[in-house]
């Protein structure tokens, strides 16, 4: 990395002397305002909050001290900061602009992230939500909401590695904006408890939020248990809402005995089936950990690699997912040359390049007979490997979706519903990316691909599928 130039460092502190720390992590000036001042703002947003986190920061260096010490010292601090709180927000501002230097995601220290026109919060532990992704999302709702299309009575949407939660609710949120005469059921998967509760409280903010609270649920007949989740249901005579988010582990196939020491999360068909789940679903979305062990350091950024997490980012070996490859509408690998011969040696593994969980997702899409199915994927060369699988399964069409898939010819379509988000990425991200694709081809090797930028996923339809994608 490029270091930075003295007039710049001399330019932000001369602006703030806070800039210099945030300028090393964002590489950019106004990126660093940018963030400096949405740290402020949300410090400056709870004043109580702020001298909270004073007393327990100054706790931590009075342990040594007696217990009557430490409390009249705290008691003490407490009156002067809440005569003078604007001394506590400085502070606070200032351990924060810290945090952010040593490259802790801006996201995890303001709590939310915008997604789509959704502001959902964010927990480490729990991956971030993308714009590239709510851009796909919102996409695939502006097709399946058309008013000429003729939805079931019940339209199931079935999101699996679900994370925050932030696929199903955005979908809802958009599905609900313009078609209200059916009931959605929305399920979110994961095998991770933080993220499934990160989840659920996703789902309450969003529930309660101005503007967005009659597109959502109210809670009914909540179960106890943690596979169920949380449900929220919207009463009346268009239709209603049902969101749930469900524990289970998609690698593990239903077909095979699994030993209950070892495998704490149940396989999905056998929580579906315990938490009384339909088993058929129309919409299967995923976006699953797909960056292979040798991408995961040469192509994610510090801030990614020190404190998102692993599990959602990069597969296990392929041995994981392996009993899904014996099912009999699963072509063995060399009959579609899914992995090619490399110069230096033998077929790349499922496990090396990042593609594990997708056998078992076309897998279970094949079992719910799911009409549409999107996959999200790390780049074209991935994204081509995917849709040969998909092809061998008795998809009726496919094609590869990059980030902004609503442009076409170089302009917006006219269902496009972009939104400008208050604060996005984690500063240096963009940078480790590479420059975007140019919509120079309409195909990749015979596939057809939409949109601008890069390749971001890949999408498969059949049956009536195909009409509420407009293919037919």
């Amino acid at each position: 990395m490029p270091r930075i130039a003295t007039s710049l460092l001399k330019k932000a502190y001369t602006l703030d002397r806070l800039l210099p720390p945030l300028l090393r992590t964002t590489r950019d000036l106004q990126a660093a305002v940018n963030e400096l001042r949405w740290l402020r703002e949300h410090v400056e947003s709870d004043p109580k909050k702020a001298i909270s986190n004073e007393l327990r920061a100054r706790s931590k260096y009075l342990k040594r001290s007696s217990k009557e010490a430490v409390s009249n010292g705290l008691r003490i601090l407490h009156e002067q900061l809440k005569r003078n709180p604007k001394k506590a927000i400085s502070r606070q501002v200032v351990r924060l602009v810290r945090e952010r230097a040593k490259g802790t995601p801006l996201q995890y220290l303001l709590g939310s992230e915008y997604f789509g026109d959704l502001e959902l919060a964010c927990r480490p532990g729990v991956l971030i939500p993308r714009q590239d992704t709510a851009n796909t999302i919102s996409h695939l709702a502006q097709l399946v909401r058309n008013p000429n299309n003729k939805l079931p009575p019940e339209l199931r949407v079935l999101d699996l590695c679900t994370g925050s939660g932030c696929i199903p609710l955005l979908f809802g949120h958009e599905l609900r904006k313009t078609r209200r005469d059916i009931t959605y059921r929305m399920l979110g998967v994961d095998v991770s408890t933080k993220a499934l509760a990160l989840a659920s409280d996703n789902l309450a903010a969003v529930q309660s939020a101005p503007g967005v609270s009659n597109l959502f649920s109210s809670p009914k007949n909540a179960n106890s248990e943690a596979e169920q989740g949380e449900e929220r249901q919207e009463e009346g005579k268009e239709g209603k809402v049902i969101a749930n988010f469900l524990s289970a582990n998609v690698l593990l196939s239903p077909f095979v005995a699994q030993s209950d020491e070892y495998y704490s999360t149940p396989p999905l068909f056998t929580a579906l089936n315990r938490a009384g789940h339909p088993r058929l679903w129309d919409i299967v979305i995923s976006n699953p950990p797909y960056i292979s062990p040798a991408a995961y350091w040469k192509t994610t950024t510090r801030s990614v690699r020190g404190f998102e997490p692993t599990l959602a980012l990069v597969p296990p070996p392929q041995s994981s997912a392996e009993p899904w490859s014996s099912l009999p509408w699963i072509p063995p690998p060399s009959a579609v040359q899914l992995f090619p011969r490399t110069r230096d040696g033998p077929p790349t593994q499922q496990g090396e390049n990042g593609d594990t969980f997708y056998t078992p997702l076309l897998s279970i899409a094949a079992l719910v007979e799911a009409k549409i199915v999107l996959l999200e994927i790390a780049d074209a060369e991935q994204a081509v490997r995917v849709a040969r699988l998909g092809k061998n399964m008795n998809f009726d069409g496919v094609e590869i979706w990059r980030e902004q898939p609503d442009v076409r010819d170089g302009a917006p379509s006219s269902t496009s519903n972009s939104t400008t988000p208050e604060h996005g990425g984690n500063g240096d991200e963009e940078q480790a990316e590479g420059n975007q694709e140019e919509r120079s081809e309409d195909t990749i090797d015979g596939i057809p691909i939409v949109g601008a930028g890069n390749a971001r996923c890949v999408v498969f339809w059949r049956g009536v599928g195909a009409t509420w994608l407009g293919k037919e």
